[in-house]
This record gives C-alpha cells, sequence and structure tokens, in this order.
C-alpha cells in the first residue's frame, strides 16, 4: 500500500475518533435545568447559612426556626436544617439547650457570642456582593 493511501487512513481513522468523541461530549452535557439547579443550590446554601444566622438572634428550636426562615421566602428542608445547625454549632456560632416544650424535649439554638461577631461581618460581607450584583446585574432582565 502507498504510504499517501496509508496517510489518508490514518487522517480518516483520526476523523472519525475525533467526531465519536465530540458526539460523546455533547451527550454527557448537562443539561439547561440541570445545571441551573446545581448554580441554584450553591447560591442559595451561603444565603441560607446567613438567613439561619440573623434568625438565631432569637432562640430557635429547628422546626421552628425553619417556619421563620419560609415566612421570609427562605424555604428550607429538613435534612438541610439540622446538618446545618450542627455545623454551626461545631464552629462555635450558635449554643444549645435541651428545654422542655409542651410536654417534649426540644433543643434550642441561638448565636453565641462569637456567632454575633461574625453576623455582623458576614452581613456587611454580604451587602458589598449585594450592591456590585445590583451594579452588574440587568434591573429588567431580558426574555
Amino acid at each position: 500500500m502507498p504510504a499517501l493511501a496509508r496517510v489518508g487512513d490514518r487522517i480518516r481513522l483520526l476523523c472519525i475518533t475525533r467526531c465519536a468523541i465530540h458526539c460523546h461530549m455533547l451527550r454527557d452535557v448537562p443539561s439547561h435545568a440541570a445545571i441551573f439547579e446545581n448554580l441554584r443550590i450553591e447560591l442559595r446554601s451561603g444565603c441560607l447559612t446567613l438567613a439561619a444566622l440573623a434568625q438565631l438572634r432569637v432562640e430557635h428550636y429547628a422546626a421552628t426556626l425553619r417556619v421563620a426562615l419560609a415566612d421570609a421566602g427562605l424555604d428550607i428542608q429538613e435534612n438541610t436544617i439540622y446538618p446545618l445547625l450542627r455545623r454551626l454549632e461545631i464552629q462555635g456560632l450558635l449554643v444549645s439547650e435541651w428545654k422542655l416544650d409542651g410536654g417534649r424535649r426540644k433543643r434550642f439554638y441561638r448565636l453565641s457570642r462569637e456567632g454575633d461577631r461574625l453576623l455582623d461581618d458576614l452581613t456587611d460581607e454580604w451587602r458589598a456582593i449585594h450592591g456590585a450584583l445590583a451594579r452588574l446585574l440587568p434591573r429588567t432582565p431580558p426574555r
């Protein structure tokens, strides 16, 4: 077989291989909805932490904290609130105490002194980020 024919076969094989890889990659690209959901969760995560800290200036147990956040427009699932509260307490931002409420023992949480200081710092940071985004984002989103 002439050398030129072998080069042509190699080029065809390379093109077929690249096409197959490209088609495979396109098939694995997440949908708009999947990408949006992942980014929405990332965006909400930090906001929920800040909201929970702000709400815990007043003592709450997990269920009343969920209701207070939902009333403010931030729904949080039960399987999210408990790990969040544990993490914040481990970080020293919350203190908790078991109390009787309606004949049942419930764990009540509130900000620690460090949590109160950190809430002030995070609030300042959030306001700076919000201001920057307000300048960057269009006032009315294009449709």
